[in-house]
């Protein structure tokens, strides 16, 4: 009986580990596939950054737009990984703001920090021309305080 239950088990493990390969080939026969992008994609290039040393954070966040926006407004934060890595906003931060039409870009710091791992979260709200919006939103790499 503890034969069959451990041929059984080595059985299914067996079936898991073999990796499985699907042919899709014949699914999307006749099919054209096109590439999908987020039209901000050709009209901002967004970018957050966070450096951090000892307990002291610098962070920023900029944007550059082409000729079709009409203004570009960002939100930025540092935020502090938690339980299960769920990020959540840290205060104290003092941020400096510089904005040109088509061109925002937005840099402070934070001192103090606890222990962690932390990131930058920049949002971005883009105006076109024609009046729609999009929202943006762009994360630094994470840094490790203490």
């Amino acid at each position: 009986m503890f034969k069959r239950f451990l041929c059984a088990i080595t059985a299914a493990l067996l079936c898991l580990a073999l990796p499985v390969t699907a042919n899709a080939e014949a699914v999307l026969e006749g099919v054209v596939a096109e590439e999908i992008t987020p039209r901000y994609s050709d009209t901002i290039t967004p970018k957050a950054d966070l450096v951090i040393s000892g307990s002291n954070a610098t962070c920023s966040c900029s944007a550059n737009g082409t000729t079709d926006i009409k203004s570009i407004s960002v939100v930025m934060t540092l935020e502090k990984s938690g339980l299960f890595g769920i990020y959540s906003a840290v205060s104290g931060a003092k941020w400096t703001k510089t904005a040109s039409g088509r061109s925002i870009s937005l840099s402070g710091s934070v001192d103090n920090l606890s222990s962690g791992t932390y990131r930058v979260k920049a949002v971005f709200t883009v105006t076109m021309k024609d009046g729609s919006t999009e929202t943006i939103t762009e994360y630094s790499a994470t840094e490790k305080a203490g």
